[in-house]
């Protein structure tokens, strides 16, 4: 499982890559581990999505607050 230190840096690289549609990736993401029941991975990316969600609404406070209870 990654570290959530690593979900919001993959988050800040998908906004940068992706854009408007960083949260769209990363759903697909999510949806193509579930269609390979790969549950940690799906996990994973959802927490992602999560996280561009966040940082979308404020991005120097959401970083420090999110908590992942897995």
């Amino acid at each position: 499982m990654k570290s959530d230190e690593g979900i919001w840096q993959i988050a800040a690289d998908m906004i940068t890559q992706h854009g408007a549609v960083a949260e769209q990736v990363a759903v697909k993401l999510a949806n193509s581990m579930l269609d390979h029941d790969d549950r940690q991975r799906q996990v994973e990316w959802l927490r992602v999505w999560t996280a561009i969600a966040l940082l979308r609404v404020q991005p120097r406070a959401a970083a420090p607050t999110m908590t992942t209870t897995a």
